[in-house]
């Protein structure tokens, strides 16, 4: 068996980190997106058609300003994160992709953790990063870019086995 190594970080910084945290608000959690977006367009409609009735303009002003508060509250939440992130997640790591899971370890933080496949139910290839979730927490995030080029495709091959092999183990035990 290969081991795949590679030196990233837990989490990513800047743009990237908003590009991932965007993808899992809006995309992965499709269900918030679609609210707002007929949030959006029921707040342009009743703006749009009811100039004689104050209330319902009312109503349609909340409708479109609602999806922007949201959007920056969350740009808000995102730098006050990277403000105030935990120093783990910006140090180098040195990732190891086994058969029975990914190692990680910050040498400079005496930090080392095997996230096993079978403690994520799902992992997403998305945005330029392996990320793994246990319902709607991320166990484990990897920079696809930081996988050596010749070794990209094993890494592939052992996730997907590996996560595969999860899910049969764990409905077995059911």
């Amino acid at each position: 068996m290969e081991l795949i190594q590679f030196t990233s970080t837990l989490k990513p910084d800047g743009k990237e980190y908003k590009k991932v945290v965007y993808w899992n608000r809006f995309v992965r959690m499709k269900l918030e997106t679609v609210i707002l977006v007929l949030l959006f367009i029921s707040g342009i409609f009743l703006l749009a058609n009811s100039a004689d009735k104050i209330m319902f303009l009312v109503v349609g002003a909340l409708f479109v300003i609602f999806p922007i508060i949201i959007i920056i509250q969350l740009n808000s939440s995102i730098r006050y994160h990277l403000e105030n992130r935990d120093k783990l997640e910006s140090m180098p790591c040195t990732f190891t992709i086994m058969t029975n899971g990914i190692l990680t370890d910050i040498r400079e933080a005496d930090y080392t953790k095997l996230t096993k496949w079978e403690e994520s139910d799902k992992v997403y290839n998305a945005v330029g990063y392996y990320m793994f979730f246990k319902g709607n927490t991320m166990t484990i995030m990897v920079d696809k870019s930081a996988i050596p080029d010749d070794k990209r495709e094993l890494a592939h091959k052992y996730i997907t086995d590996g996560m595969r092999a999860a899910k049969k183990n764990k409905k077995r035990q059911k």
